[in-house]
Order: C-alpha cells, then structure tokens, then sequence
C-alpha cells in the first residue's frame, strides 16, 4: 500500500494539524472513506467547504 499526504488549507495558512498521512490502496478509496465517514475526517476537512457539503442533512 501506499503513503497519501491529505492536506487542508483555507484562507488563515497553514498549520501543523492541517496534514494526515495514511496507507491505502488509492485515492479513490481515500475518497470513498471521507465520503463514507467524514465525521473521521473532521479535522482535516472542518476548515474546507467540502465540510458543509458532507455534514449538511446529517443529524
């Protein structure tokens, strides 16, 4: 498997927490897993407008 860097930048910079790495076999199930669970995912994507679009009819 290999090595992603996941990153979220948003309009205040950069900091340490905004970086994950994690070992999967692609993007595409990287994807599937923030699609599937975001709530795990929090952290990186909170700051991001795909945040909203993921959470937004979820109780």
């Amino acid at each position: 498997m290999a090595l992603f860097l996941i990153t979220s930048v948003c309009d205040e910079g950069v900091y340490e927490n905004d970086f994950k790495v994690v070992e999967a076999e692609s993007r595409a199930k990287i994807a599937q897993n923030m699609l599937d669970d975001p709530y795990a995912w929090e952290y990186i994507l909170r700051s991001s407008t795909v945040w909203w679009d993921l959470t937004r009819y979820s109780l």
